[in-house]
């Protein structure tokens, strides 16, 4: 990996707008020479072996996207800049809550802070994010009820939701990826799930989920029609999506927008499994269900 490496009172000479610097050593706490770069309004150090905690004068910059994806940056997560619209802090070790002021970021388009060891009940603003299009918050400690607020902000057009909750079936009506796979979800599959009617992809698997096989899948109308998924997840996020089909693990860098799949393998659902399931005419891989 290449190294970058700068004193620590360096004061550059000249002022960005961009930054982007991915899987390249930079090592040790967060650069302190960024704080004088007051033009920056995007700024990628994704994968720089970066540790410690976030520096509070994060917050005093006018940043639009910060991306610190796959670091080792520890402690909560400070105050942010109000005028955020893409955050990404996931693959990394930050802990305690999820702060309020993470609702005070109205332009919030992507929220990416999975695979983190954040704890406590999510904050009860989420429908103040009317931007808000990919929200990810998997694979932490967060535990207490879901606020009223998701199903509020969540009755709009969003792309994927990466949390269990109960609003799945009733709020999220337009919801085009549903990925809850490798957690440890139990009880039946809600049937709500079959109301998706935009749903293209469709990954239960690797729970504790038992019960029959629901009989209402043949409802899954995106997945009847095949057709093209909103452009927003594309444009906004880099989430690879990982399948496993016959066998082989296959990752997608970017959502394809026909890509259709129903994956519930690897769980204890029992019963034969629907004839519904031959009216899915975009169906392109449907993985076992045992």
């Amino acid at each position: 990996m290449l190294k970058f490496r700068v004193g620590y009172d360096w004061v550059p000479h000249f002022q960005l707008k961009s930054l982007s610097i991915v899987s390249v050593e930079i090592g040790g706490p967060f650069p302190e020479w960024l704080q004088t770069q007051k033009a920056l309004a995007e700024l990628d150090l994704s994968n720089c072996s970066i540790k410690g905690t976030l520096p509070q004068w994060l917050h005093s910059m006018n940043l639009t996207h910060l991306i610190l994806f796959q670091n080792q940056i520890d402690g909560p997560i400070p105050e942010l800049a109000s005028s955020l619209k893409y955050l990404d802090l996931s693959y990394n070790m930050v802990n305690g809550s999820i702060p309020d002021s993470l609702c005070q970021m109205k332009s919030l388009v992507v929220v990416e802070i999975s695979m983190n060891q954040l704890s406590g009940n999510l904050p009860n603003c989420w429908s103040s994010l009317n931007s808000l299009y990919v929200a990810k918050m998997s694979s932490n400690r967060l535990s207490g009820p879901i606020p009223d607020s998701i199903g509020g902000a969540y009755a709009r057009k969003y792309v994927i939701w990466e949390f269990a909750t109960q609003w799945i079936g009733s709020h999220l009506l337009a919801l085009a990826v549903l990925r809850l796979r490798s957690d440890r979800f139990y009880g039946a599959i809600p049937s709500g799930y079959c109301d998706l009617y935009e749903l293209k992809v469709m990954d239960l698997s690797h729970n504790d989920l038992t019960g029959n096989n629901p009989s209402c899948l043949g409802k899954l109308l995106g997945m009847i029609k095949g057709d093209t998924i909103s452009a927003g997840y594309s444009n906004w996020s880099r989430e690879r999506l990982a399948f496993v089909l016959k066998g082989r693990m296959l990752e997608f860098m970017k959502l394809s927008t026909y890509l259709v799949l129903l994956d519930l393998s690897s769980n204890y659902l029992v019963g034969e499994i629907p004839s519904d399931l031959t009216k899915l005419a975009g169906l392109l891989a449907l993985t076992k269900f045992v």
